[in-house]
């Protein structure tokens, strides 16, 4: 019940206060970051937004700039609705941003197919003007709520198994933060919601790096399945190149908040998005190779599904066991990630909402039955309650997938769920195993399609004691030792408490929320370092948990 009291606050939540701005949360800006794969009526209506179309239905606008290697042709306007500002600092003539962008394709041209290798899509078909490739720059925020669409025009011959195509792109004219769509929250009331989550030359750079990477791949092939690779791999593309922009976060959120509805059988485009980080991970641990065998095993034939598992078993994994690596990387991030390792910015990820919780196992059993669609997976929390104040809670953490791999190929089975049931309990049951040596409970897993797969996470409760001091004191600064701090009585292992130290001036040197802690059998927060602007002193610290804790502590720095 609880669990679905906190969806409902989740989607609430996001209804009523995504237009403030709050930051790569599900939903706040547009759910679709490009028109690639709409349908064709809807792409076709993105155009008009020109006004005046020529005779292969492209805009008309009224002015062109060539890029720096001649690769690019950049169209835009300098008047009405589709103006790109007229800032012209260098004095070239040209407006700055109509510069950057034909200086960030050129970057991306270099990205993609010089370093990467992959087939260029330059020249084009020599509609617009000439055979470099043709840009067009649309004001799309304001109308279709996209970041950029790549349109494919002409096929290319011989046709092989998927339909191959020049192609041209548009992208925003501005990136403008102002840029936004009227929508209605859940009481009726109309408000303007910001259609950007990254706005400016960030997102033309991950614009340029997406809609570029479909142009690719439109020479690979294209078919009605290959909408969520497509989507997957050209936004794991703005990563690749420009890691330290985090577009990407805003759909992660999607996936983390419901992990349950979604799969990575999916066919639609728009489930791509969420799922860069699956691209993220498959480079990290292999490399650039795997996302190009892909679209070359992909223009021999091979469906989406089955072209990423012969790239995979040509480096020795496969579709099935790399979805079983994904939930592990998937599960820790947030506070439970871990430096160095896992997805680049695991700790500014959300963590994935694990159903049941808030809940505390009652005797005699607790449990969940679900369904999962192929390549879907859901994540469950039991909680053991400890004994005492001084013990933290048993915890086991458990995440379920569906493996069913022939449901991947097409056409993709989403809709086949396997059904599983979870049970945990206070004593042996048939076809349950102990949890672990120290926990004395007992899981079971009751899967009748066979296709069902668990990983356990197991968090054992610690005996600990609470202390009034922080230690050691003194503390000598740079000799690697860990610098403790005492936390209230009654504060709850694992929980989280404010650490803040002052000088003896009263002035705040550090803050941070901190997790607690066991060590050496005692309960407290640990600073692993102290910055270096800590001299040799005293120094006053304050512990917010519920209520304050105040002490002092001395630092020695040799």
């Amino acid at each position: 019940m609880w669990f679905m009291i906190r969806i409902y606050l989740i989607i609430i939540f996001v209804l009523t206060f995504g237009h403030l701005g709050i930051a790569k949360t599900a939903d706040n800006f547009s759910n679709h970051k490009c028109g690639t794969f709409a349908p064709p009526e809807t792409k076709s209506e993105a155009l008009q937004i020109a006004y005046e179309l020529d005779s292969n239905n492209r805009p008309i606008l009224h002015a062109s700039f060539p890029s720096g290697q001649n690769n690019f042709l950049i169209h835009y306007d300098t008047t009405g609705f589709n103006a790109v500002q007229p800032d012209d600092n260098n004095a070239n003539g040209v407006p700055d941003y109509v510069d950057s962008v034909a200086y960030y394709f050129e970057e991306t041209y270099y990205n993609e197919v010089a370093i990467l290798g992959y087939v260029s899509p330059i020249p084009d078909s020599g509609i617009g003007g000439s055979d470099a490739y043709d840009i067009y720059l649309l004001n799309l925020g304001m109308t279709k709520q996209w970041y950029g669409a790549t349109y494919s025009e002409l096929e290319i011959m011989p046709r092989l198994t998927y339909n191959r195509w020049t192609s041209y792109i548009a992208i925003d004219n501005d990136f403008s933060i102002t840029d936004s769509v009227e929508t209605t929250d859940i009481y009726g009331t109309k408000y303007k919601r910001r259609v950007y989550s990254t706005t400016g030359i960030a997102a033309l750079k991950i614009t340029a790096a997406h809609e570029f990477f479909h142009a690719i791949q439109f020479l690979y092939g294209e078919s009605s399945y290959i909408g969520m690779f497509a989507e997957m791999w050209g936004t794991f593309m703005e990563h690749r190149f420009y890691p330290g922009i985090d577009d990407y976060l805003q759909y992660v959120a999607q996936l983390f908040a419901a992990p349950g509805l979604s799969s990575f059988a999916s066919a639609k485009s728009g489930d791509g998005y969420q799922y860069s980080i699956y691209g993220q991970m498959v480079y990290k641990e292999h490399g650039d190779d795997i996302c190009k065998r892909f679209w070359e095993l992909f223009r021999s034939g091979l469906p989406g599904a089955a072209a990423l598992d012969s790239a995979l078993k040509e480096k020795g994994s496969d579709y099935i066991n790399e979805w079983k690596k994904f939930t592990n990387w998937v599960y820790h991030t947030g506070e439970r990630a871990e430096q160095g390792k896992y997805f680049d910015r695991a700790a500014e990820m959300p963590e994935l909402l694990l159903e049941m919780e808030e809940e505390f196992f009652s005797p005699p059993s607790a449990g969940i039955a679900k369904g999962i669609p192929p390549f879907g997976f859901v994540a469950v929390r039991f909680n053991f309650r400890a004994d005492s104040i001084n013990e933290s809670d048993d915890t086991l953490d458990v995440i379920v997938s569906n493996i069913d791999y022939q449901s991947a190929l097409p056409p993709p089975k989403v809709n086949l769920k396997r059904d599983f049931q979870l049970q945990c309990f206070n004593t042996k049951q048939a076809g349950s195993v102990k949890i672990d040596t120290s926990i004395n409970y007992y899981y079971r897993l009751t899967d009748a399609s066979g296709f069902i797969h668990d990983s356990l996470y197991i968090y054992p409760g610690n005996s600990t004691s609470p202390i009034d001091y922080a230690f050691p004191s003194p503390f000598f600064a740079g000799d690697g030792s860990k610098l403790c701090f005492p936390v209230p009585g009654k504060a709850i292992l694992y929980d989280y408490a404010k650490l803040q130290i002052f000088n003896i001036e009263l002035n705040q040197m550090l803050e941070r929320r901190m997790q607690i802690m066991p060590y050496h059998r005692k309960r407290v927060l640990i600073l692993d370092e102290l910055p270096d602007e800590f001299d040799s002193g005293v120094y006053i610290y304050k512990i917010t948990y519920k209520s304050e804790f105040k002490g002092k502590f001395v630092v020695i720095r040799r």
